[in-house]
């Protein structure tokens, strides 16, 4: 190395406020988004986050990679039975799965504090029609969500709190209703740009 030859290089867009991306461990071809450690030795980190709650039902999402997506392990108020997800008809389920959108019933308002590793980029395949779908593990504008194809129909993102409300910004750990016109894939990212000109 002589201090001038460029031995490696990655571009990519826009970031977050303390979010990094850089080998795992370091000199590894591991790449993913990191806490930033200046100085320091990169190494995948760990993350909580706070994920609210009201009496009765819910919509929720995975925020995070987790060891255990148990709905009664990340989530100790809910009623037994009650996780339902939606793939062109409801199903009950014991498990949460990263992008997926459910129902959950909660025995009172609350909130949970759930640790795993993040999940910063994360692609969905929604069928046409009505799709059930939760973000990544940062807060993303719906307008950044990445619709190559333009099936996303604008201005059907949907959350529930006690009764549906139009959704701008999909929140880790919530759920989402969303229209699609055909099937194809989505991409929720951090620092995402929206490829479509037809989608705001």
């Amino acid at each position: 190395f002589d201090g001038i030859t460029l031995l490696d290089s990655i571009t990519f867009g826009s970031q977050s406020t303390d979010i990094s991306y850089g080998r795992v461990s370091d000199g590894s071809s591991n790449w993913d988004f990191l806490s930033p450690t200046p100085g320091s030795t990169n190494s995948s980190s760990g993350m909580e986050v706070s994920v609210s709650h009201n009496e009765g039902w819910n919509l929720v999402g995975l925020p995070l990679l987790v060891d255990n997506a148990s709905y009664s392990y990340l989530f100790e108020d809910a009623v037994g039975g009650t996780l339902y997800g939606y793939n062109g008809s409801y199903f009950g389920s014991d498990e949460l799965a990263m992008g997926n959108g459910y129902w959950l019933n909660m025995s009172n308002d609350g909130f949970v504090i759930i640790s795993g590793t993040p999940m910063n980029n994360l692609s969905i395949t929604l069928d046409e029609g009505w799709n059930f779908i939760s973000g990544i593990s940062s807060e993303v504008a719906v307008e950044a969500i990445s619709d190559p194809d333009g099936i996303i129909i604008s201005g059907t993102f949907y959350g529930f709190e006690s009764s549906y409300a139009n959704a701008s910004t999909l929140v880790p750990g919530r759920g989402y209703w969303v229209n699609a016109n055909g099937m194809g894939d989505i991409t929720i990212s951090i620092g995402g740009t929206a490829r479509s000109s037809g989608f705001i």
